[in-house]
């Protein structure tokens, strides 16, 4: 499950791009060390990433 947020900023042949990705994992997992009871890492509930792009059209 996701969603994403874009502004766009439109010229006459490029384009400039900026959001926000947000990520809902449905199963979250867990990465333990072999014999090792506590977890290294647990995905976390909501994630999260930036985006920034140029789009240049010949």
């Amino acid at each position: 499950m996701w969603a994403r947020a874009a502004s766009c900023v439109w010229s006459v042949r490029s384009r400039i791009e900026s959001g926000l990705n947000l990520y809902i994992p449905l199963t979250q997992y867990r990465f333990q060390l072999q014999g090792n009871q506590v977890p290294v890492f647990e995905q976390p509930v909501v994630a999260g990433a930036l985006f920034r792009g140029a789009e240049v059209a010949f």
